[in-house]
């Protein structure tokens, strides 16, 4: 089984992290990461029928977080997000298609997050 993650964050090296978190776990998953909200955007838009998941930051520079997660919804309503925040997300809570990854996690918090979505 082979899935597609995009990591959407200008931490470079919370990136590095989740990214080998996720390239190490049982199913091979595929990486590929956007640095900034625009960025984000441009890689769901390019990848929106290959991507299985985004990990998404709440607060970038150029363009939060929650500006990308509606422009993903308006390409597809299926596509899990993993926001990663140190702030609470009730506004959303109400997306079936919506985790929440609190800032800092370790690999034990990406493996329960991998483990809901039923990887």
């Amino acid at each position: 089984m082979h899935k597609l993650a995009l990591i959407v964050d200008d931490d470079i090296e919370l990136v590095s992290f989740l990214k080998e978190i996720l390239e190490a776990f049982e199913i091979e998953i595929e990486v590929i990461i956007a640095n900034n909200g625009s960025d984000g955007i441009k890689q769901i838009e390019k990848n929106i029928a290959e991507l299985d998941m985004v990990f998404l930051d709440m607060r970038m520079a150029n363009v939060d977080g929650i500006a990308v997660y509606n422009k993903a919804r308006t390409l597809s309503t299926d596509l899990v997000i993993v926001f990663m925040s140190g702030y609470p997300l009730a506004e959303l809570s109400t997306d079936p298609n919506v985790y929440f990854l609190p800032k800092p996690f370790t690999d034990e918090d990406v493996d329960l997050i991998l483990g809901k979505l039923g990887f």
